[in-house]
């Protein structure tokens, strides 16, 4: 089931926050503008083509599980123990789960390749 609208929004941005990430820059890795995301997140659209994408770029269900005001849970078992643990900072939690998210971009781009060192 999902999120009521206003909620769904609340959830993409509290996600889009914690990975430290402008509402330009997720739009850009969704394929959609800044102003479709701030849409989304004020409850002002629905993003009903680009749900897949943003629970991938963003690593988390945007399904709807749990209470409205409950923050997004990730999908990704590891990003969620990074969210969870109560020894890291928020802001380091932000920055080690952004860069695991990107990484895994990179390598989704690569076609699961690693980067040659040389």
């Amino acid at each position: 089931m999902a999120l009521p609208q206003p909620a769904l929004g609340r959830a993409i941005r509290a996600a889009r926050e914690r990975l430290d990430i402008s509402q330009e820059e997720l739009g850009s890795r969704v394929g959609r503008s800044r102003s479709a995301v701030n849409a989304w997140e004020a409850g002002r659209a629905v993003p009903m083509r680009s749900i897949a994408k943003l629970e991938d770029v963003l690593g988390v269900s945007l399904g709807g599980a749990g209470e409205p005001d409950e923050p997004p849970r990730y999908s990704d078992p590891a990003l969620q123990r990074i969210a969870d643990d109560p020894a890291l900072e928020p802001d380091v939690k932000a920055a080690m789960i952004n860069l695991a998210v990107r990484m895994r971009e990179q390598r989704d781009r690569n076609g699961g390749r690693q980067a040659a060192n040389g």
